[in-house]
């Protein structure tokens, strides 16, 4: 799990089942860091696909946050305005971003409606700031009651975004 261009065979990996702690020590040995991650058959193939939403994500929007500041003329302060996050970790990054979405959606969908503008006055394509807001919508959509948002924690952010926003699963 990482990019193995950064680490090398340093690079993290997961591993599962029964000898899954003698893996773990062997990789120890070698300088790759094993992560033990349960007994479950297929769990190490499912995080990677989960991984894959939230990385390929990122990779994408990226491309289009990194453009638009390339044409604005403001690549260097635009990533040197990510210290927050850097801060933060990536992991509780997404933790908070989750959360403070219940209650922040509208003014966010309408901040991506000026992004969007933004983008196309730059002469760049808003695919992925056009996601952005449509995922916003439908959590504005979503009428929301502030009273059970307010106190939310992580779990019930999610189950909030499960059961009231994203809806029921496809077959």
């Amino acid at each position: 799990m990482g990019s193995f261009k950064a680490v090398g065979h340093r690079i993290p990996l997961v591993v599962l089942g029964p000898r899954a702690p003698e893996m773990a020590a062997f990789l120890d040995t070698i300088g790759a860091p094993g992560k033990i991650l349960s007994d479950g058959i297929g769990d190490a193939s499912a995080i990677k696909i989960l991984r894959s939403i939230l990385m390929r994500g990122i990779e994408a929007l990226s491309v289009e946050f990194l453009v638009a500041a390339r044409r604005q003329g403001l690549v260097d302060q635009a990533l040197d305005n990510l210290d927050d996050v850097d801060a933060m970790g990536l992991a509780e990054f997404v933790k908070v971003m989750a959360i403070t979405h219940l209650a922040h959606a509208k003014r966010r969908m309408e901040e991506m409606e000026k992004t969007i503008q933004n983008l196309e006055e730059t002469g760049v394509p808003p695919l992925m700031s056009e996601a952005i807001r449509q995922s916003h919508q439908r959590t504005v959509s979503a009428n929301l009651d502030p009273g059970e948002i307010a106190e939310a924690d992580l779990n019930e952010a999610i189950r909030i975004l499960d059961d009231l926003v994203v809806g029921p699963k496809s077959p």
